[in-house]
C-alpha cells in the first residue's frame, strides 16, 4: 500500500468516524472531507466545485429556503392550530391527519426539509390537544418517508438517478413516474399505523418546564424582553416611559 492511498484511506476512515459520533455537524463534515481530498490532490479544483452545478443539488438546498420561510412566517404554527380545530383532540384522527399531512407536504419536498416544516406543527398540535409528542413524532417520520417516495422531487436518490439518466442520454424520470406503485403502498402502511401502529407508539410525556421553554425559544422571547433598572438618584427616576 502507498502513501496515497493510505492517505485517502484515512480521510475517509475519519469522515466515516465523525458521520457516526456526530461530533460536528454532517455537513461540515463533508466539507471539511472535500476540502482534504482536494488540497491532497486526489480531486481537481474543477471537480472539487462539480456538484454545486448540479441541478438535484440546487433543487435541495431550495428547499430548504422554503422550508425555513414557511416556518419563519407562522405557516406551521397556522397549520396546527387548523389541524386541532378540524379533527379535535381525537388520537387516532389526530395521528391519521399528521401521517395525512406529512405524505401530502414530503412529496413535494425532501425529507429533511419536511420534517423541520412539521416538527413546529406537530409540537403544536401536541399542546393543543394533550397527546404526548412521541405519539406523534413517530407517525410523522414514517409518513414523511412514504410520501418522499410518491413523486420525483420529493426522494433525493431519484433527483439524483434522473440526473444521471439524462447525462447518459436516455429520457429521465418524470415528476409521478413512482405515484402509482408508491401511493398504493403508502395507502396501506397508512391504514397499518392508524389501525395497529398506534397501539405500540410510546407515550412519553413533557414536563411543564420543558413546555416553557419551548415556547421560549419558539417566540424568541429572549430577544424582545429585557428590563432596566434606574438608580435612585437619576434624572429618570419616576418618569413613565
Amino acid at each position: 500500500m502507498n502513501i496515497e492511498i493510505f492517505t485517502l484511506l484515512t480521510i475517509v476512515s475519519a469522515m466515516v468516524i465523525l458521520f457516526l459520533s456526530d461530533k460536528i455537524p454532517i455537513d461540515l463534515t463533508a466539507f471539511i472531507g472535500l476540502i482534504a481530498i482536494t488540497l491532497c490532490g486526489y480531486i481537481t479544483t474543477e471537480e472539487a466545485f462539480s456538484g454545486f452545478s448540479s441541478s438535484a443539488v440546487i433543487t435541495m438546498l431550495c428547499t430548504f429556503f422554503v422550508a425555513a420561510a414557511l416556518n419563519e412566517t407562522g405557516v406551521t404554527e397556522f397549520l396546527g392550530t387548523k389541524v386541532e380545530q378540524l379533527v379535535g383532540s381525537q388520537e387516532l384522527t389526530v395521528v391519521s391527519t399528521v401521517m395525512l399531512l406529512g405524505v401530502v407536504i414530503s412529496a413535494f419536498l425532501p425529507n429533511v426539509p419536511t420534517v423541520a416544516v412539521l416538527m413546529p406543527v406537530v409540537a403544536s398540535i401536541s399542546r393543543r390537544t394533550g397527546i404526548a409528542p412521541s405519539r406523534l413524532y413517530l407517525p410523522m417520520c414514517f409518513a414523511v418517508i412514504l410520501g418522499g417516495s410518491v413523486t420525483l422531487i420529493g426522494c433525493t436518490p431519484n433527483i439524483i438517478a434522473a440526473e444521471i439518466l439524462q447525462k447518459s442520454g436516455y429520457t429521465p424520470f418524470q415528476l409521478f413516474d413512482f405515484s402509482l406503485v408508491a401511493g398504493i403502498a403508502t395507502a396501506c402502511c397508512l391504514v397499518a399505523m392508524a389501525l395497529l401502529g398506534t397501539r405500540l407508539l410510546p407515550s412519553r410525556e413533557l414536563s411543564k418546564e420543558q413546555g416553557t421553554r419551548d415556547l421560549t425559544q419558539l417566540y424568541r422571547l429572549h430577544e424582545r424582553l429585557f428590563s432596566v433598572r434606574i438608580p435612585a438618584r437619576s434624572s429618570l427616576d419616576g418618569k413613565t416611559l
